[in-house]
C-alpha cells in the first residue's frame, strides 16, 4: 500500500530469533517465538533518520544521526561500538544490505554524492 510518506528505511527487521525495530525513540527486540520483549536499547540520540535499521543473526545496527552516526548493537542488547559524527557527513543516505555480518551504508558527503563504508556486525 503506498501511503505517500518516504520510506528510505525498513522500520523492523529479523535478527537471530529476534525481531528488532524503532519504536519511539528506542530500539527494541521482540522474541519471535513468545512475543515477549527481549531488551529495549537507548540510542545515543533521538530517531531523526527515518528508521534506519539493519540486522543479521550476529547483531544489529541503527543509524540515529543526532548522536551517533551508526551505533552496532549486539543481540543480547548491549552497545558494542559507534561511529561518531564525521565532520563532512552530511546524511546517512542508505542503510543495507547485510552481507557476510558486515553492513553496507552510504553517506552523503558535503559536496559528493556518496560515500561508502562496510560496518562490522561482528564487533
Amino acid at each position: 500500500m503506498d501511503t505517500g510518506l518516504p520510506h528510505r528505511f525498513p522500520r523492523l527487521r529479523v535478527a537471530g530469533d529476534l525481531l528488532v525495530g524503532w519504536s519511539g525513540n528506542v530500539v527494541g527486540a521482540l522474541d519471535l517465538r513468545d512475543g515477549s520483549v527481549r531488551w529495549v536499547h537507548q540510542p545515543t540520540s533521538y530517531q531523526n533518520n527515518h528508521g534506519a535499521i539493519a540486522a543479521s543473526p550476529s547483531g544489529v545496527v541503527i543509524g540515529p544521526f543526532g548522536g551517533a552516526v551508526m551505533e552496532v548493537i549486539g543481540l543480547d542488547g548491549t552497545a558494542r561500538s559507534t561511529l561518531d559524527q564525521l565532520g563532512d557527513i552530511t546524511e546517512l543516505r542508505q542503510i543495507g544490505p547485510v552481507v557476510d555480518d558486515q553492513v553496507v551504508v552510504r553517506f552523503a558527503v558535503r559536496r559528493w554524492e556518496a560515500s561508502i563504508a562496510l560496518i562490522s556486525l561482528t564487533g
